[in-house]
């Protein structure tokens, strides 16, 4: 695929709104354990909620390396190899049919057909993106609610982080943000709000929503696909998983240290009805690279 490179600068963000991030109460639920497994992570819900892929790093000492796409069954835990290719940080389109990567060595987005795990088109990187080996680069995602949107972010060392709209369609490439930081991103619903780090933009309204949580704590964040008001904050080295709401401006957080024993926890992922959530941990123990993957029901 041919990307046409149009760049897209945003004014300067007018409103900066403190969250002052407390939690409100914890969210009961029912936590099970899905897999045990070295180097495993990244963990993606099927389309139809009964498996969860996961990527398995071909170097177990290496904790989120390339390597293959595997399935875990999410009723009878069963195991098995699904890509042929190794493939980084996963991400899956909205109604879960397609897939998009990102391997540092490469320097290349790639999307694939989560049916049959062959790959559609590849995005090559903008090169100043590939100038110095200090830019960074995050792993991509897919639109809240488009399948044919793919959002990716790198950042220029000693500058600025500059965020990519990526259209499949008719093959366009758009900076819509620059910013400052290099973290992860969760694009939400109507395209409009996004979460980058520490901090939700309003795209439309240019406001910018601080969450009080160090940036470098978060390790991943989610929106809810069936309430979009509702964000999913993996918080990494803290070893929570947050529930933000929007709306009220207020967090919870999964009570899940009753079983979960771990030094980092992270990869938090609504299922696509909301009504489930997944993620991985870390062993704080030897090398980290001992992974456990629970899926979290909470109470009705």
């Amino acid at each position: 695929m041919k990307i046409v490179g149009k760049v897209l600068f945003l004014s300067t963000f007018l409103t900066l709104t403190s969250l002052g991030l407390t939690c409100s109460a914890e969210i009961d639920g029912e936590l099970t354990l899905l897999l045990e497994q070295e180097s495993a992570y990244s963990p993606q819900w099927s389309s139809d909620g009964t498996k969860i892929f996961f990527v398995e790093s071909l170097d177990e000492m290496v904790a989120f390396g390339p390597g293959y796409v595997w399935s875990v069954d999410v009723n009878s835990k069963e195991v098995n190899q699904v890509s042929d290719d190794t493939l980084g940080i996963i991400d899956f389109s909205p109604d879960g049919n397609l897939c998009v990567t990102y391997i540092e060595e490469e320097k290349w987005i790639r999307v694939f057909d989560t049916e049959t795990w062959t790959q559609l088109t590849s995005i090559a990187m903008p090169d100043e993106a590939l100038e110095d080996w200090r830019n960074k680069f995050s792993s991509p995602r897919f639109s809240y609610e488009s399948n044919d949107i793919i959002y990716y972010h790198y950042h220029i060392y000693s500058d600025s982080s500059y965020l990519h709209k990526v259209n499949l369609v008719d093959s366009t490439d758009e900076v819509i943000l620059t910013t400052s930081g290099a973290s992860f991103l969760a694009p939400g619903s109507g395209d409009t709000l996004i979460t980058f780090g520490d901090t939700i933009y309003n795209l439309n309204s240019q406001e910018r929503i601080f969450i009080d949580i160090s940036e470098e704590f978060i390790q991943s964040a989610d929106w809810n696909p069936a309430d979009p008001r509702e964000l999913l904050i993996s918080s990494g080295p803290q070893d929570d998983i947050l529930v933000f709401d929007l709306d009220t401006r207020e967090a919870s957080t999964l009570d899940i240290h009753k079983t979960v024993k771990s030094g980092w926890v992270g990869d938090g992922q609504y299922s696509l009805e909301g009504d489930r959530i997944v993620f991985g941990t870390l062993d704080s123990e030897a090398t980290w690279s001992l992974c456990q993957i629970f899926v979290f029901e909470p109470e009705k």
